[in-house]
């Protein structure tokens, strides 16, 4: 850590001195919308965190519909965002200095006007926006200074940073605001690949599961444990699902280092013809056709449930340490039932918490009834996957 941090200070140095030598004008007041010709959007975290970029990358590319937009994503998660109908390209980041030749000559040939960084943490992201040769570089400051003097609108005042309890998707907007874009829609997109679902069809009904069956979905891991719900309880969660529909089944989604994981979940629901496993054995796009065929999902604060939403497919959120209110669906929208519970320790220890406590306060019984009335809301707005049995039951 030493290492890095003085490397870093060498780097702020370089800059400065690069700064100090640049003549060009790049103060955001200097900008010129009618001569912006190609942007660059970073979002260079989670699954989630690029979702919530999505509303601000539509903003700007109403704002510029004749420009160039690439984006520049988490590698793991780029494939997920190459249907996006608002990105020309995508390219992938490697974080913190990983492949920094490489990454730098990409956003050089992308000769950039414009890069809005819409969300990165890395210490590298500003660095890297400067560098691409980006005549302005806009991001909302937040508490780091290092590298703010690169940035075109390094003047706000610590006011102009991030709002405490805002919702993500809005910290977003206000950057692609700063380019001159209104930023007044708040949905999100995802766009499933037709190859994907076509994958993911053949997937299902391999292993007996119908079209018109209910297909309710398990996202049991998270990036965190401080995110993650029980697996007992996703387990009795499960069984008494399968009990009260005989026709339902159960898909229990994650990453490829998850599967095990997700296999013990499964086996602790029994009935195994009805659970499928499909951690590690689909592609994010494949998953996200995985999520547009399900009925309901039931996922704390991850990439999964964010998808879902993404979708427009029903969900039940499960939130404790993290706020629904920051990172959530629309609370008004009727097709998400939100479960929020309340912060047990304090201090609380946020994502570094190891074994969450305060998600121990949501109950299989309220997760059940959430989860049917998502069903009941479904059948009763048309969907035939969820059957007489459920509006009967």
């Amino acid at each position: 850590m030493a290492i890095m941090d003085l490397l870093e200070g060498v780097l702020v140095g370089i800059l400065r001195v690069a700064k100090a030598c640049d003549r060009r004008r790049t103060d955001l007041t200097d900008l010129v919308p009618a001569q912006v010709r190609r942007i660059l959007v970073i979002s260079s975290t989670g699954i989630g965190d690029t979702l919530f970029s999505t509303p601000a990358i539509r903003a700007v590319r109403e704002a510029y519909p004749h420009a160039y937009i690439a984006g520049m994503l988490r590698y793991r998660h780029a494939d997920l965002f190459r249907t996006n109908p608002h990105l020309d390209a995508v390219i992938p980041y490697y974080g913190k200095y990983r492949r920094l030749l490489s990454t730098v000559a990409a956003l050089r040939r992308g000769r950039f006007d414009v890069v809005a960084i819409a969300h990165g943490n890395d210490p590298d992201i500003i660095p890297l926006a400067y560098v691409s040769g980006a005549r302005f570089v806009v991001r909302i400051p937040n508490e780091s200074t290092r590298f703010r003097f690169l940035l075109s609108n390094s003047d706000l005042t610590p006011a102009s940073g991030p709002i405490p309890g805002q919702h993500a998707l809005e910290g977003r907007l206000r950057v692609a605001r700063l380019l001159g874009a209104r930023g007044d829609d708040r949905g999100m997109i995802l766009r499933v690949d037709p190859e994907a679902a076509g994958t993911v069809a053949t997937f299902l009904e391999g292993r007996g599961v119908r079209t018109e069956d209910p297909l309710v979905g398990f996202q049991v891991g998270a990036s965190t444990p401080s995110r993650m719900w029980f697996g007992d309880k996703f387990a009795e969660l499960g069984r008494r699902l399968l009990e009260r529909h005989p026709d339902l089944r159960i898909a229990i989604t994650g990453s490829p280092g998850e599967r095990e994981y997700c296999r013990m979940v499964a086996q602790a629901i029994g009935e195994s013809h009805r659970v499928l496993v499909t951690a590690g054995h689909l592609t994010l796009p494949q998953v996200a056709a995985l999520v547009d065929r399900l009925s309901v999902l039931v996922a704390a604060d991850t990439g999964t449930l964010h998808m879902a939403v993404a979708l427009g497919r029903p969900a039940v959120a499960l939130y404790a340490m993290a706020h629904s209110r920051i990172t959530g669906p629309d609370p008004a929208d009727p097709r998400y039932r939100i479960i929020q519970k309340w912060r047990t320790c304090d201090p609380c220890y946020g994502k570094a918490c190891p074994f969450p406590i305060c998600m121990e306060n949501i109950t299989v019984d309220e997760v059940e009834a959430a989860v049917w009335e998502a069903l009941e809301a479904s059948a009763v707005a048309g969907d035939q996957r969820i059957g007489s049995r459920v509006r009967s039951g």
